[in-house]
C-alpha cells in the first residue's frame, strides 16, 4: 500500500546536494482499487526513486505487449479479473475485514534489459541493468496479478531483468505476506540547468560548482 512512498521517501534525501533541483515536483501513488488510491506528492528535494516507467522509456519496451495463453485463457497485462477475496488496507490495520467483490486489472511483466539495449557495454545499459548485487535495485512501482488469487507484487531490478517480487498473496481467506527480493534504493536526481563542473576528484567523479 504504502511501497512507492516508502521508496521515494528514502530516496529524496539524495536530492537536496549541491546543484540539485529543489524546485521540482513529484506525484506518486498510495492506495488500493477498494479504498481508493491517494497521490502523495515530493516537494523541497531533487530526488525520487526510479519507476519501471523510466526505465520502460530508455528501453522503449511497451507492456501492452507482455501477453500470453495458459489453458486456453488468454492472460497478460491489462486482463481484467472479478473475484472476492481480503485485501490490503490503510484504513484496518493492513487487512480488510472480510472478503469483497474486487476486479483486479494484471499490471506485471518482465523482460531481459539486453532484449532491448543490446549495447551491454554500454554506460546507459550498465547503469539500469548492470549490478553486481545479487538482488539488484528496488524499483518505486507495484503490480498486481489477478487470478483465484491476486498477487500484490513490486518491481525491482536483478542484473539483465527487470520483473516483480511478491509482497502479499490475497486470498477469500486471508492474506499471505511474503519476502520482498528486491535490494537497495536507485534514486533519481535532477540537476539545475545552470550548474557548472570545474574539476574532477581523485575518483573521477565530476565536482559540481554553481
Amino acid at each position: 500500500m504504502y511501497y512507492e512512498q516508502e521508496l521515494n521517501e528514502i530516496c529524496k534525501i539524495y536530492g537536496y546536494g549541491k546543484g540539485a533541483n529543489t524546485s521540482k515536483t513529484f506525484v506518486y501513488k498510495i492506495g488500493d482499487v477498494v479504498e481508493g488510491e491517494i497521490e502523495g506528492i515530493i516537494t523541497g528535494s531533487g530526488a525520487r526513486s526510479i519507476t519501471a516507467e523510466d526505465i520502460n522509456k530508455i528501453t522503449k519496451y511497451d507492456p501492452s505487449t507482455y501477453i500470453f495463453e495458459s489453458g486456453g485463457t488468454t492472460y497478460g497485462y491489462g486482463y481484467e479479473h472479478t473475484h472476492t477475496i481480503y485485501h490490503p488496507s490503510m484504513v484496518l490495520g493492513g487487512i480488510s475485514e472480510t472478503a469483497r467483490e474486487r476486479t483486479d486489472v494484471y499490471t506485471g511483466y518482465n523482460y531481459r534489459g539486453s532484449e532491448y539495449l543490446t549495447d551491454t557495454s554500454s554506460a546507459l545499459y550498465q547503469m539500469i541493468f548492470s549490478d553486481d548485487e545479487e538482488w539488484g535495485y528496488a524499483v518505486a512501482t507495484r503490480a498486481v496479478y489477478p487470478s483465484y488469487r491476486t498477487e500484490f507484487s513490486a518491481f525491482y531490478v536483478a542484473k539483465d531483468e527487470l520483473k516483480t517480487s511478491w509482497l502479499v498473496d490475497a486470498l477469500d481467506g486471508g492474506l499471505e505476506d511474503h519476502e520482498h527480493a528486491g535490494g537497495p534504493v536507485r534514486p533519481i536526481v535532477y540537476l539545475k540547468s545552470n550548474i557548472q563542473t570545474n574539476a574532477q576528484d581523485a575518483s573521477g567523479a565530476w565536482i559540481i560548482s554553481e
